[in-house]
C-alpha cells in the first residue's frame, strides 16, 4: 500500500476497520474506492442487523422462559 498521501492512508484505515483486506486485485481509482467503501459500510450494517436480531431472539427466549417458570398455567396450579 502507498502511504504517501492522506487519502491512501484513510483508505487503508477503512479496509482495516471493515476487515475486508485485499489480495492481488484492489481498486486504484477514486470511484472504485468510493464504491468499495459503500459496499463495506453496507456489509457492516447487514452483519450488525443480523447480530442484533439474533441477540434479541435469544434474550426474548430467556425472558419467556422466566415468565413460564414464575407463572405456571392455571391447570397445573389447580392440581
Amino acid at each position: 500500500m502507498d502511504f504517501s498521501s492522506y487519502i491512501s492512508s484513510i483508505w487503508t484505515i477503512i479496509l482495516t476497520l471493515t476487515t475486508v483486506g485485499y489480495g492481488d486485485f484492489y481498486p486504484r481509482t477514486f470511484i472504485g474506492r468510493l464504491i468499495i467503501f459503500i459496499v463495506c459500510i453496507w456489509g457492516m450494517c447487514i452483519v450488525s442487523i443480523m447480530v442484533v436480531s439474533l441477540h434479541s431472539i435469544l434474550i426474548m427466549g430467556k425472558q419467556e422462559l422466566k415468565v413460564k417458570i414464575n407463572n405456571p398455567p392455571a391447570d397445573i396450579i389447580a392440581k
